[in-house]
């Protein structure tokens, strides 16, 4: 029985080890959904930071939050909730899954025109999609 193990173990260790060294990255991806990864791990640091503003009262006009681990750089904004004096509405500013805008919760926000430039001549590199989505819900006064 442990015989028949072995053989199934290096068996499936040297076809793997051919998987990789015959096919591109781009090809394993289909048997490994490196998507599905990036887009939990994103998901998770969304929740934390959703979770650490969802009973702060509006002390700011937005907050700007970077997460960093090893070599990836997340950066995450909050903006006030709107129609409640507690709350933030929190949005990842350049996300890498397949989502193209990452936010919690599904609630309007407070974002006026003087914030949106200010974030915008930070530096704060944030993906077109995320900068359409912020120009679209800026108050305009």
């Amino acid at each position: 029985m442990i015989g028949k193990f072995r053989y199934l173990l290096m068996f499936t260790l040297l076809f793997g080890v051919a998987l990789i060294g015959y096919f591109p990255l781009n090809t394993l991806s289909i048997f490994v959904n490196l998507d599905g990864l990036v887009d939990k791990h994103e998901n998770s640091i969304l929740e934390v930071y959703w979770y650490k503003y969802r009973n702060v009262e509006h002390g700011k006009l937005y907050s700007v939050d970077e997460y960093v681990v090893d070599d990836s750089r997340v950066v995450v904004l909050a903006f006030p909730l709107a129609d409640v004096t507690k709350g933030y509405f929190v949005l990842l500013a350049n996300p890498k899954g397949p989502e193209k805008i990452k936010f919690m919760p599904d609630e309007d926000f407070i974002l006026a025109e003087k914030e949106y430039q200010e974030i915008k001549r930070s530096g704060i590199v944030m993906s077109d999609e995320v900068d359409a989505f912020l120009l679209l819900h800026t108050i305009r006064r």
